[in-house]
């Protein structure tokens, strides 16, 4: 039985396309998203595991448009997610024409695992919450600008900061979920 992969953008909090392979999946990354951060995933209820319930609520708001109630528990969210990407059309376009649509091979990619068990993904938020992202990258600039609205005794104003993002450009909800991020790695003393 053949497995679709899932492209995830992190940055935009949405599900972006869903392909027979990998490579597929990885040149559609690099085209639609070369400066995003990306997962791609095959689909099972552990594919959720590393982001916040906030994060799931996104990905399901940015990729069919469709509200969800703010009480929808965990589970139904998933469940709810997971037929989102059934309904995702199987993109099919052949490696070599992804490859002659961006014009080049793909770059050396990390074979390093995605996690998946709890221990795993416990593991990967603890690490991602003592690490600034890259600068450059959405996520870096949400935190630049969080930066620069802080005082040395008070955290910026949530709404002011989203608003700021906003006028340069960041999509609103990268920007919510990136402030609540830079705001616990704050208050975490770093």
């Amino acid at each position: 039985m053949a497995t679709t992969s899932i492209l995830f953008d992190n940055e935009g909090l949405s599900l972006l396309k869903a392909t027979p392979t990998i490579p597929q999946a990885l040149y559609w990354a690099e085209i639609l998203i070369p400066k995003n951060d990306f997962t791609i995933r095959a689909i099972a209820e552990r594919s959720f595991g590393m982001y916040t319930e906030e994060e799931l609520k996104y990905f399901y708001l940015n990729t069919s448009g469709r509200k969800i109630a703010p009480t929808m528990m965990h589970g139904a969210l998933v469940q709810g997610l997971i037929d989102l990407c059934g309904e995702l059309p199987v993109d099919n376009t052949s490696v070599d024409d992804l490859k002659a649509q961006l014009g080049r091979p793909l770059p050396k990619v990390s074979t390093k695992p995605v996690p998946t068990t709890k221990r795993e993904v416990q593991a990967t938020r603890s690490a991602a919450k003592l690490n600034r992202p890259k600068e450059g990258t959405a996520t870096g600039k949400v935190w630049s600008i969080a930066d620069s609205f802080k005082t040395s005794e008070a955290i910026p104003d949530k709404k002011a900061v989203v608003a700021a993002c906003v006028e340069q450009g960041i999509n609103p909800s990268t920007a919510a979920v990136q402030f609540s991020k830079w705001k616990r790695f704050i208050e975490a003393g770093n």
